[in-house]
């Protein structure tokens, strides 16, 4: 009598026990995965390196063109953690329509956005824009330099990293001279910079 009255005991405290185990388990769960993304502040510099394709080709007359980049961001300092997430690089796609050739170029610079690299919850994205690009070109060494956004512009990030102080510079792989056959013959379809005639960069912010 006493062995079973301890045993419908026991039994109870077990069926007592088990939705609390329940919670513990389920609250645990939750917490680990976490999806909301952490929206970063401040400003945040990389290393870039990328391509940036035209369609159709680049040539020596005036023509719309359909402006495409793709870059990868690295080795990135200034406001890199917030609320225990770190940043640890990231990817940038942007498009942008625009009239230009080999000598000229007008309109709207590349916009896109930076989806960045860090662990569960991670970052979330920035939208950013710039008003317009400036090229120049050394007379000595030929090398060209793309800045973000040009003389007088302006730029826009919203999301992580929300302000007006963006700027990048990409430095060409290819120089003045090596583009100058592509100009004459079927165009230029695509430049890259990957660090060759020197290091490019972007800050967000």
């Amino acid at each position: 009598m006493k062995r079973s009255m301890v045993r419908r005991i026991a039994l109870a405290g077990a069926a007592l026990a088990v939705p609390s185990l329940l919670v513990g388990v389920l609250s645990a769960g939750a917490a680990t995965t976490a999806t909301t993304k952490v929206t970063f502040t401040g400003t945040i510099t990389c290393k870039v390196k990328g391509s940036l394709t035209a369609s159709p080709p680049i040539t020596l007359s005036s023509a719309s063109h359909t402006l495409k980049l793709h870059a990868t961001l690295s080795g990135c300092k200034g406001s890199t953690k917030e609320k225990g997430v770190t940043i640890t690089g990231g990817t940038l796609n942007a498009t942008a329509t625009a009239t230009a050739s080999c000598t000229s170029l007008s309109g709207g610079a590349p916009a896109g956005t930076i989806t960045w690299k860090a662990k569960t919850p991670g970052a979330t994205a920035t939208k950013q824009a710039f008003s317009s690009a400036a090229i120049g070109v050394n007379s000595s060494s030929g090398v060209i330099t793309v800045s973000l956004p040009g003389s007088s512009g302006t730029a826009t990030s919203t999301g992580s990293f929300a302000g007006s102080t963006s700027k990048a510079t990409a430095v060409v792989d290819q120089t003045e001279s090596s583009l100058a056959g592509e100009c004459l013959g079927s165009g230029v379809s695509k430049l890259t910079f990957t660090g060759t005639n020197g290091a490019s960069s972007i800050t967000v912010g």
